[in-house]
């Protein structure tokens, strides 16, 4: 049995430890599975928007139609795969898939991202080191409400490229697409959409998405990753297994990381030293992770901590600054007014999806202004001037920035 496929749990969108017997895993390196082989450079690519705008459907075909260059394929149940998002028809969890084309440089992985703010923490655990967005719109339902607020909490968290996508059926009218080119019109610094012809039949279609995403992303300079320096990573999944260690899923920010290096691991506060004992990429193993992979490590810390998603992997030789207590400077969302916070609010910040803080009182944020408050967090987080945190109080988001 491989590490990542531990880690899918019934849970939905709780951030809460669970426990694996050790029967059901072994780290000895005669596990049978295949080797990695790193020949492409990697982009993590999502989808976004909307529930029932089709997501998944969208990612299921681009497994099917580049089945012939080698990538595994996927039915829409093979990703939507838990009892409840079989009953209720849509995405709960985060599902992750491979695409490539023989003759492309590039590997994606691809994560399909639940569209109900629902199970919100699980798409703000995946979005903020995405490189590229495929936001995808229905054109039955056009750029409603929560396509427009996926669109601005992306934007910023800056990501590098977000590439809106109208997913026509055979019977959409020149009208209606005109209607939803001019509601997208309405997003503040959105790209010209790719109009997809009839993609769930159209295998042309498909194609013509996997290349218009290809030109882009060949001029993402953050592709120019950050190799030669001290590994960072951050952490998505985390499953612990007794008295053998834990399983940690992620993206690898910066440098590189190899099977017996050291680490450092850090969650809410807490921190522990401890060793790789093993890595793999989709399943498979790798010698080393570097920055760009969406993989995993297996680790096992020194002393004893509750470790979960949200927590970071790095150099001991990085000094990091963890506090609970930061100034941060808050604005509303662009399009839906000015935001009032109220009582204890929900952070998010990185791939930290569960951070309680407090505002110190009632905090008015007038539409196209910024408000200078302190937070203070249930538990320290790691940050520094510049990173970009969302706040959010019930339905009411605020995007942040931290100031000191």
């Amino acid at each position: 049995m491989n590490f990542a496929s531990i880690l899918k749990t019934r849970r939905m969108w709780s951030s809460k430890p669970f426990t694996l017997s050790k029967r059901l895993l072994s780290t000895s390196k005669v596990l049978s599975r295949e080797s990695f082989v790193r020949d492409k450079a990697n982009v993590n690519l999502i989808t976004l928007g909307a529930t029932q705008h089709g997501k998944t459907a969208l990612a299921s075909r681009l497994t099917k139609v580049l089945a012939s260059h080698g990538v595994p394929t996927k039915e829409v149940h093979d990703i939507d795969h838990s009892v409840s998002e079989k009953e209720n028809g849509r995405s709960e969890t985060v599902s992750h898939m491979e695409l490539w084309k023989e003759e492309s440089q590039w590997r994606y992985s691809l994560a399909d991202l639940p569209g109900s703010f629902a199970y919100l923490k699980n798409t703000l655990n995946h979005l903020p080191h995405a490189d590229a967005a495929l936001l995808v719109i229905s054109p039955d339902q056009g750029v409603v409400s929560d396509t427009r607020m996926f669109y601005h909490l992306a934007s910023h968290l800056e990501l590098p490229l977000i590439l809106p996508v109208i997913s026509m059926r055979g019977d959409t009218d020149q009208e209606t697409l005109e209607l939803v080119m001019m509601e997208l019109e309405e997003l503040e610094g959105i790209r010209n959409p790719i109009v997809l012809d009839d993609p769930m039949n159209n295998d042309d279609s498909v194609i013509a998405l996997m290349d218009e995403i290809e030109k882009e992303v060949n001029g993402l300079a953050v592709l120019n990753r950050e190799v030669d320096t001290p590994f960072y990573m951050v952490l998505e999944q985390v499953g612990n297994i007794p008295k053998r260690g834990d399983f940690c899923a992620g993206r690898v920010l910066k440098g590189k990381l190899a099977i017996g290096d050291q680490i450092e691991a850090f969650y809410q506060g807490k921190s522990s030293k401890g060793n790789v004992k093993d890595l793999e990429i989709f399943k498979k193993g790798t010698a080393s992770l570097q920055a760009g992979d969406r993989g995993g490590a297996f680790v096992k810390l020194k002393s004893e901590m509750d470790f979960k998603r949200g927590g970071v992997l790095f150099d001991p030789k990085i000094k990091v600054t963890a506090s609970d207590n930061w100034e941060v400077s808050l604005k509303s969302v662009p399009g839906f007014g000015s935001a009032t916070l109220k009582g204890d609010c929900v952070l998010y910040s990185s791939t930290v999806t569960d951070g309680k803080v407090t505002l110190g009182g009632n905090i008015d944020i007038k539409e196209d202004s910024e408000e200078i408050v302190k937070m203070k967090l249930s538990s320290k987080i790691i940050g520094k001037p510049g990173h970009k945190i969302i706040i959010r109080n019930n339905q009411t988001f605020a995007l942040g920035t931290i100031v000191s």
